[in-house]
Parts: structure tokens; sequence; C-alpha cells
């Protein structure tokens, strides 16, 4: 055994010790005689314990619990309760999904089906709700009788005091029994039901996009559509499901044994179903399903997720409470059935009624017990961290003892064994303690004069501002540059920005929240008092040390969730690109002199850089910082045959190819406070930003990416990628028709006609950093997240979000 520092989800540091991976081979009995007892079974260990209060409710919600006969109805309003689904987030929060409300169908129809972002707090033990978003049917796809659109108006009678809701066809427990919960890669939501059981797909608001997929030959008694006479009992349907890593299957499990199963012998048998997702972002049923059977046919089954593409893990427990309750068990399960017994292999990995407490958490004994009788949420921190929740059915009581209401409890459990964690199932959450996201957009929030991106800003209502904090928000990226960013000495623009778009949930996105930011002067719209396009006037953007109409016209910001070292950043925005090596400066075609487009005092003054160049220092761990190298090249056109912003576009490239090339090509260098030299040897450094050059494509000079693309000291393997983009190329034609570069890499969408869509967009790290994963936020037109993209005029800009996954080392 070896000791290590884990960092788990609630922030908790604590010193754990680890055990070799797990054997995934045993059979379903292989666990039996680990019974409750004393001994902590599996070595898991209770280190973080949050808990919500049982009467904790939607700030300014309908009351509800008319139809439960509970003396204490109506409740204040819509409880935040019953969670039976669970997904993680980059950013330490959790969504978690309300079942169908009070138990059945018979007693819901006052409770609106919701998604919560919650976020818990182990330090303080308790769990704060952020807000969320309701389900809801309002193109008609739910083709029978909604509560709230006609089912409450037909009723024969209703209860005291209730009066039917005016018909907006949001979802409630009266029309759909939630019990399961995933997101799919195109960000749109799944949810297992009970009462078909279907599939219920919605976009991130939770507007439902198409109609409930039945289960072949499966229905329920509460099947509001059926098909064939029922053949499960109710609320046996989908209460787990789980989706592959690779996003494109599903696996709903069901709750219960099926007529047919239970007539053969097979009462305690479960079946788990195969869906595959389309490209249209649709789900279709393989036909084929696997067994998983119960260690008693009285238990049933809380949740089941993925591991990785084999194994997965799965609550299973008794139906008692309190004093009563014997049996909480989490297995991981190998679909593979390695022992062929035509059921998928179990292993105990942690006894909920036998957890490891020796910090006393949640103020219970050591050993921790977990007697509530449904216990439906189990999400993956980490390799060997899992978050567990219960579903507190409000308002229930009994679990921790008679008569006292039953709270949510949030646990943070280390298994003290590894899981073989597929990395792809974790990147909407938590990227491990050791992956950082870097990301570049362009994000156009440039304007037309001096103070409106303010104004714009000031409001949290600008339509542009809120689709480009939106595509923000679905990226979830740890440290961003957004280029073309009017620049703000005092930071106003990039805190109205943060404030009041980006920590604001966009249309159910979760909130992107950066405690650091870094703004600097750029030299856009800065007058050099010089003719510089020799024009033969002075004045305008043309004659500016870059092009703009102001100040700070088309700056730049970067947000970041780790700290910035401010006192080791290094900006050049003064340095002069004739102190370059071999320059590329440009040449007057009028006269025979070469390189002569600037007078000599034009050259005194004119700088490389179009915007700025910054070497941000973000420091990503206690001992480790990763430069973040940022700029914003010139495009390479809007000038003459001289070819002015090409060279400068070529040349504003190439300064990072030096600065990231050691002593001898860097030793030119000098930064605006007069320090020399370019990035120390060996120093880890991601370089981003919109370059402005295709490697093959367009109109910048010939190898000007390639000097960054082929650079020795950068790792450009893994080129981030898009379906939308491919998409893109082939529905716009044009020039793209004809493009030498590989569609799917594009990130920007220019003109048709020239120079036709192209990779601009670029994040590339050292190559002492391992890439993960990459991206380019291009969606598909059958994506519900294309409308942040959409056609010119774009909703956001025509450029696209670019991301990339690294794993830094600890040190």
């Amino acid at each position: 055994m070896r000791t290590h520092t884990l960092r788990v989800g609630l922030g908790l540091v604590l010193a754990v010790t680890v055990t070799s991976a797990l054997s995934t081979t045993a059979p379903a009995s292989a666990d039996r005689g680990h019974g409750h007892g004393h001994g902590h079974n599996a070595n898991a260990e209770l280190v973080g314990w949050a808990s919500l209060p049982a009467d904790t409710f939607v700030p300014g919600s309908e009351t509800s619990g008319y139809f439960t006969g509970n003396a204490a109805a109506p409740f204040a309003g819509q409880p935040v309760q019953g969670f039976s689904g669970i997904h993680s987030l980059r950013d330490g929060t959790y969504l978690v999904m309300s079942d169908n409300g009070f138990g059945t169908k018979a007693t819901s129809q006052d409770f609106r089906l919701r998604v919560h972002r919650i976020r818990p707090d182990a330090r303080r033990a308790t769990v704060d709700v952020l807000g969320g978003f309701d389900l809801s049917d309002p193109d008609g796809h739910v083709p029978w009788t909604l509560w709230r659109d006609g089912g409450c108006a037909g009723a024969a009678t209703l209860p005291a005091g209730y009066t039917c809701p005016a018909p907006d066809r949001t979802l409630t427990g009266w029309d759909f029994d939630i019990e399961s919960m995933q997101i799919a890669p195109d960000g749109s939501y799944w949810f297992g039901d009970e009462f078909g059981p279907y599939l219920l797909h919605t976009d991130a608001r939770g507007q439902v996009l198409e109609a409930p997929v039945p289960t072949p030959g499966v229905s329920s008694p509460s099947n509001p559509a059926p098909t064939q006479p029922p053949n499960l009992p109710d609320s046996k349907g989908f209460e787990g499901m789980a989706i592959s890593p690779d996003g494109r299957t599903l696996y709903p499990m069901l709750e219960g044994a099926t007529a047919e199963d239970k007539a053969n012998g097979r009462a305690s048998d479960l079946r788990i179903y195969e869906a595959r997702l389309g490209r249209a972002g649709n789900a279709s049923y393989t036909g084929g399903f696997t067994r998983y059977r119960l260690e008693s046919p009285d238990n049933a089954v809380g949740d089941f997720i993925a591991v990785n593409k084999n194994e997965f893990l799965v609550i299973e427990r008794d139906n008692l409470s309190g004093a009563a309750a014997r049996f909480k068990r989490i297995y991981l399960v190998d679909l593979r059935d390695r022992n062929r017994d035509a059921y998928v292999d179990k292993t105990v990995v942690a006894d909920l009624m036998d957890l490891g407490n020796r910090r006393r958490l949640g103020g219970q004994g050591d050993p921790f017990t977990f007697p509530y009788v449904t216990i439906e949420d189990v999400e993956i921190i980490d390799r060997d961290t899992i978050a567990v929740l219960n579903d507190n059915n409000y308002p229930g009581t009994g679990g921790r003892g008679a008569g006292v209401k039953d709270v949510n409890e949030f646990l943070t459990i280390d298994l003290g064994v590894d899981l073989r964690v597929d990395r792809r199932l974790l990147e909407s959450g938590p990227a491990g303690p050791e992956g950082v996201r870097f990301a570049t957009y362009n994000a156009s929030l440039n304007r037309l004069a001096a103070g409106q991106l303010v104004a714009d800003l000031s409001t949290g209502t600008n339509a542009q501002a809120r689709a480009v904090a939106e595509v923000i928000q679905r990226a979830a990226p740890d440290v961003l540059l957004v280029n073309e960013f009017d620049y703000y000495p005092d930071g106003e623009a990039a805190e109205l920005f943060r404030d009041n778009y980006l920590a604001v949930s966009q249309n159910g996105a979760a909130p992107a929240d950066y405690p650091y930011y870094f703004v600097a002067p750029s030299n856009t719209g800065v007058p050099s008092g010089l003719d510089l396009d020799n024009s033969g006037t002075i004045g305008g953007g043309n004659d500016a040390f870059g092009f703009g109409d102001f100040p700070g016209q088309y700056g730049m910001v970067v947000y970041s969730k780790y700290p910035i070292d401010h006192r080791d950043v290094r900006t050049f925005q003064s340095f002069l690109w004739k102190d370059m090596p071999g320059a590329s400066l440009p040449d007057d075609p009028a006269t025979p002199a070469p390189a002569d487009w600037y007078l000599p005092a034009e050259l005194d003054v004119v700088r490389l850089s179009s915007k700025s160049h910054w070497d941000l220092p973000i420091r990503v761990g206690r001992h480790q910082t990763v430069h973040f190298l940022v700029s914003h090249p010139t495009p390479p056109v809007f000038d003459g045959p001289e070819d002015r912003n090409g060279a400068r576009n070529f040349d504003e490239i190439g300064f990072w190819a030096d600065y990231v090339g050691g002593r001898r090509a860097s030793s030119y260098i000098y930064d605006d406070e007069g320090d020399r030299g370019g990035l120390r040897q060996g120093a880890e450094f991601v370089i981003a930003g919109d370059q402005n050059s295709d490697p093959r494509d367009g109109d910048s000079v010939p190898g000007a990416a390639q000097q960054l693309l082929d650079h020795r000291a950068i790792n450009a393997r893994g080129t981030p990628s898009s379906a939308g983009a491919e998409e893109a190329a082939v529905l716009q034609g044009g020039i793209n028709a004809s493009h030498l570069s590989t569609a799917r890499f594009d990130t920007a969408d220019f003109a048709d006609g020239t120079p036709g869509n192209l990779r601009a967009d670029y994040v590339l790290p050292s190559r002492g950093l391992d890439l993960l994963d990459s991206e380019v936020f291009w969606p598909t037109q059958a994506n519900p997240l294309s409308r942040l993209t959409g056609v010119f005029p774009f909703p956001t800009s025509d450029h696209r979000l670019v991301w990339v996954d690294v794993l830094t080392r600890r040190h």
C-alpha cells in the first residue's frame, strides 16, 4: 500500500491509502458474507458530508402537495428534493434532477419536473442551491395530454384550494416520472422515465426536442400511450441510465423484472438496454439487453453510471429505512461477463451501511450508515472518489429517526481503490487534479465607439454578450483568452462581462466562475502621428500602431480559474518591429530599395504587435506554473501590393516561435519593463490566440502558421476539430471546395467567395504538456447548440471557441 495526498471534489485535502486496482471478474454472489457489520468493507471511507434541509423550496415557486393528502400541505413552494440523477460540472457544482415529485402519478400533478444546480460545501456541511431549469414541451412533441395543457381542465375533481394553472406545457410528475439523467456530447439532455418507460430528450433549457422514445416490448400500467398490455410494475422503469465514454450509447436500466422474466424464474433479473445516439441526436434501441441479477428480488437499484466502456457503478439497496435498513451497496459491474454466467459481473466497492468515518462526519459515528430507503445518485469525482446522494421523498421521515424529516445528504466517499475511469467521463465535471482546459475565443465583443462596450455589458441583457457567455459556459475552459474585447484601463468591461454574463446561467448552462482576469493596453487605435499607410494623410485606424478607431478597440482579456502571477507577467506592446532579427519589413514596390515601405524615422517607432503579446504565468498547482502566451496578430489583408499586414502577421507569429526557442533564438527580445530574453528553457507554456493564419489556405504569407506548428518545443498533435466545420464547408461551398486544409480543423466562418472558412485560432501546448483532448466549438445544424454559432449575421462571432485539455505535471 502507498500513501498519497488526494484533493477531493468538495475542496478537502486528505491523506489516504490506496490499494491495488480492483479485480472486476467476481460473479454476482462473490460478495456474499460481507453483510452489515463492524468492518469497513472495501476500505471505503467517508471524507466529505453536506446536507440540504428538507424544507428547501425553489424561490418564488408555486405551492405544491395539494394531491398528497398530507396534513401539512400545501407546501410553501416547489420542494428541492427527490434527487434521482446527478451530473458533475467542471466548476465543482452539480446538476441534480428531481424525480416525479411526491411518489406517484396520482399525487404529483402540481410538482414541476426540474433540474437544480447545487454547490456542496464540506467545510460548512451545507449545500447551496444556485438555480436550475424546469422541463417543458413548448413545441408539442409529447403526443398525449399534459396536466398543464388539458389534463387539469379535464379532471373530474380537484383538491380544495387548488386551481388549474394557465396552460404552458410545463412538465409535471403527472406527465413523466423521470428517474435518471445524462448529458450527450451535443449538450442535450436524456432522461429515463418510469411511466412508459420512455427516453425523454430535451435541450439544455429543458425543452423537449422530440417525441418520447418508447421501450420495445415493455410497458407499465401508468403508460399514457400503451401499445401493449403492461408487463412491468409501476415505478420499475429506468431508475438508472449510463452513457458510454464516447457519448454514443445510452444504457437505460430497469428497476424491476418484467412479467416474462418473472415467469421464467428471473424475478431478480434487471435488464440493461442499449440505445444508440445518432448523428441527428436521436436515440434508437439496438434490440438487445444485458442482465443484472439483484442479491434479492426484494431489492431495487438506485443509479447506474459508466466508469469506462465496459465497467459501471450500480447502487443496489433494500426497501427499508432507519434501524430496519440493512442493505445499501455500490457495485462495480462489468458488462463483459467474464465468468460466462449470462449476467454482468459484480464486485462490491462500498457498503453504505458500513463506511469508515474516523472524523465523525455528519454527526454520525464510525462506521457511518446511510439508512435511507431511496439512495438514487452516484457520480464519479475522480478515479478513487465518488459522490452519493439520497432521494429524501419529501416530506418523508424515518431515515435518521422516527418523525424526523429526511434531508438530502451529499456524501463524498474515498473508495480506497482505483477505478479505471475513462477520462472523457470527467470532461464536463472537474478535469481531474492535474487536467487544465485552455481556450481561445475571438468573440467579436468589440464596438464601433469608445464606451459602447461598457454600456452594452452593464445591463446583462445584450443578446450577443449572452450568446458569447453561453458558448463559454458550454465549453467550460479553465483559462480563457478572449480576442476582440475592447480595452478599458480599469478592467471595467472585463468585470462587467464576468459578473453580468459569465457568472449568470445562460439558458440553463452552468455559470462560469473566473476569480482572476488580466487586461493591459493594446496598440489598436493608438495614434502614431505618422503616415504609416503612405496615403498622404495622417490619422485614422490605418495610421495607428495597430488598426483601430479608438485606443483599445479590438483588445483582449484573459479569464482564469487559477491564480495569475502578476509579479512575473511580461507584456511586449512596445517592442519595435525593426529589432527582430531578419524582420519581414514590407517593401515599397514603387522603389528599387528593399524593405523601404517605412521611413527610418517611422521604423524607430513602429511596433511589432498589432495589439500586444502577453506572457501570463498561471499557477495551476502549488508548485507548477504554465505560461499562457497570448496575442492576436493582424489579419494578413486590408493592405496593398507591399503586403505590410501579411509581413507583420508573419513576424507576430514568429515572435512566439523565438520566445520559446531557447536562449539564442530569444536573446533579442525585450519586454515593456526592459527585461531581456525569452521563456526559460523547460518552462511549460500554452500559446493561444487568433493567429489569422491558416496553414495552407487564405492570404497569409506561406509558412506563417508553420513557425509554430512545426516548432520542436510545441506539441501540435491532436488538432482541435469539429463536425460542424466539416458540415459548413460542404453546405457553404464556394472556395471552400478547393481548400487544401482539412475542413474539420476550421475555426472561422469567413466569406464563401474568399477566403472561405479557415483555421485561424490556435491553442498550442508545449511538448512537456500531454494533450488529453481538444475541440472546436462548432455544432452541426442538427445540434440545438448550433443556435450559438449560426450563420451570417452571426449571433456571436465569425470565429469559434477552441479548447485543449492538457495534463500538467506536479513537482
